[in-house]
């Protein structure tokens, strides 16, 4: 072999070795590559090619939550991160979302304006928790089955089940719903769905199959089921709303004149009677409902309390009957409808309450990523328990907090916005 054959032989050799040693700073003036995505406990490793050239400015990362075609920046899915020049890695917090996907901008000046040069995409999925795209309104806890029945006002319905930790079933009923409930009936447990078109569906809860139908002749928003009889919120007019009651097995009404009220409200069934309800009316009212074992219509009692109270949904009955809990500030009214306290929150508002089996605390889901924990015997806070996302809804469970959360702050009283529910266990 001659010197200049050997020469040309050394020379290959070194530049192999130099692209095997430099894996990561292939360099390129005019293009950048992102490596795949590289995931560790909660955080997300990035790395990409080094980009030499003159005019380089800086790099911006690009992480994008939601891939549809048209998306925008109006529900944060877009986030830029800009690093420096002579950084080609980057760790990022792994975020609430199904998925991520990532790229990596090098802003590199021209003669009159900045000109980005994109990597390719890297996208990663979520597999420790399972995401339903909904926006969860609220939720009722099939307790024998371990599953939670999760819906919200734009009309889908999830079924989430505790013990596999994923959404097992799903439907759109392609109308705006109202507050939901389930009860059993020959045998088979059933959802009862209020809609704004004037119906209410019936579903078999064990695979969300329409089976029936109500007409109810106006826009229901609550329903409740007790002694075989349904128990509408619908509208009444434009100034008044009305509470309708309804035989399950013969689908007809059993009383046409329930007394009037303001705004649509959350009926909350108080146990262990015939049929008597807290109506917590949005218009800042706590009425009082009662009906016979007929589901004849008896009475109505409307609050005489006066003060600065925020008396809307969420609401919880105590268990032995006695009072309410309400509010986005935490109010409790007793069954005269005359006293009224409220828990002391500070700065928080509250979307959703539950009680333990023993009546001794009062669990409150906050706007704040928490659930915070009251002595009843005193409204004392004990304990505070942070969530991962916005709790929507919270059912206590044998010592354990379970609560249906979506991916985005609930930034006014219950109201809620965000773009996935999940659900987290305590």
């Amino acid at each position: 072999m001659n010197v200049r054959t050997l020469l040309v032989a050394l020379c290959a050799l070194m530049l192999i070795a130099s692209c095997k040693k430099n894996n990561n700073n292939d360099v390129s003036p005019t293009s950048i590559t992102l490596k795949p995505i590289t995931m560790t406990g909660k955080t997300v490793k990035l790395e990409w090619s080094k980009l030499i050239n003159d005019s380089l400015i800086s790099y911006t990362i690009v992480r994008v939550t939601d891939t549809t075609a048209g998306n925008t920046n109006t529900n944060n899915t877009l986030t830029f991160i800009n690093v420096a020049k002579t950084v080609t890695e980057y760790t990022d917090t792994l975020v609430l979302s199904p998925y991520a996907q990532y790229y990596v901008m090098a802003n590199v000046k021209s003669l009159y304006y900045s000109l980005p040069i994109q990597s390719n995409k890297e996208t990663y999925y979520r597999t420790d928790i399972d995401f339903s795209a909904m926006v969860a309104q609220d939720a009722l806890y099939d307790r024998t089955a371990q599953q939670i029945y999760i819906y919200s006002s734009a009309g889908n319905i999830a079924v989430y089940d505790l013990a596999s930790k994923k959404f097992v079933r799903s439907i759109n009923t392609n109308a705006t719903i109202g507050t939901c409930d389930m009860a059993m009936y020959n045998g088979k447990l059933e959802l009862y769905v209020p809609r704004n078109d004037g119906w209410v569906f019936i579903y078999d809860a064990a695979t969300l199959t329409q089976t029936d139908q109500i007409s109810v002749g106006n826009t229901a928003s609550s329903i409740t089921c007790n002694n075989g009889k349904l128990f509408v919120s619908a509208t009444n007019n434009y100034y008044s709303n009305v509470v309708l009651a309804y035989d399950r097995a013969t689908k007809t009404s059993v009383t046409p004149n329930t007394g009037y009220y303001y705004s649509t409200s959350y009926l909350a069934l108080i146990p262990n009677t015939n049929s008597e309800f807290f109506c917590v009316d949005n218009s800042s009212q706590v009425l009082l409902f009662r009906f016979d074992a007929q589901g004849n219509y008896v009475s109505q009692s409307i609050s005489a309390i006066s003060g600065n109270y925020q008396f809307s949904n969420p609401a919880v009955v105590y268990p032995n009957g006695s009072k309410v809990i309400c509010g986005s500030y935490g109010v409790i009214v007793d069954s005269n409808l005359r006293t009224a306290v409220a828990l002391p929150r500070g700065n928080v508002t509250y979307t959703s309450f539950a009680i333990d089996g023993t009546g001794n605390t009062i669990y409150a889901a906050t706007n704040n990523k928490s659930i915070q924990a009251y002595d009843m015997g005193n409204y004392q806070l004990t304990k505070n328990y942070s969530t991962v996302g916005s709790p929507v809804k919270v059912f206590y469970n044998n010592g354990k907090l379970i609560t249906v959360s979506v991916t985005a702050p609930t930034p006014y009283y219950y109201y809620t916005s965000g773009e996935y529910t999940f659900v987290e266990q305590l």
